[in-house]
């Protein structure tokens, strides 16, 4: 009786966990390309979330933050302790959307969001960052 009890204790844990951590859950994409000042880099790490939500982090061009992109908020620039990042999945810290969500980032404005895309720009310069639609 009492490994039964224990068993259900655990599993409850584990259902509760699942509900919280999903939102937060970022999955790497390897199929994203980046164009900054007219050329084509491979050098970017591109994670999508649920709802349409991308982050990805420019190392070669700004290591001062990640980006973020919110459908419903718009594009942010967090700081770096906003994410976990682990090699295949990044984690939001305390949000869903890491900064966008309590604005506590910087708004990168003017920008361009296509169903495949985002075009800004970074220290003056024209920034496309493109991928393949997220794995499933």
């Amino acid at each position: 009786m009492r490994t039964f009890i224990k068993s259900i204790v655990v599993i409850l844990l584990l259902v509760s966990a699942l509900i919280i951590v999903p939102p937060r859950v970022w999955v790497k994409n390897k199929k994203a390309k980046l164009t900054y000042d007219g050329r084509i880099s491979e050098s970017l790490k591109l994670f999508h979330g649920s709802d349409g939500r991308v982050m990805f982090m420019l190392p070669e061009q700004d290591l001062s933050g990640i980006f973020v992109y919110a459908p419903e908020r718009g594009l942010w620039r967090c700081g770096v302790g906003s994410f976990i990042g682990l090699k295949l999945i990044a984690l939001s810290k305390r949000n869903t959307s890491g900064c966008a969500d309590d604005g506590s980032g910087v708004q990168m404005q003017p920008f361009t969001a296509e169903p495949q895309s985002l075009q800004f720009a970074l220290h003056d310069v024209p920034v496309v960052v493109s991928w393949q639609a997220a794995p499933r």
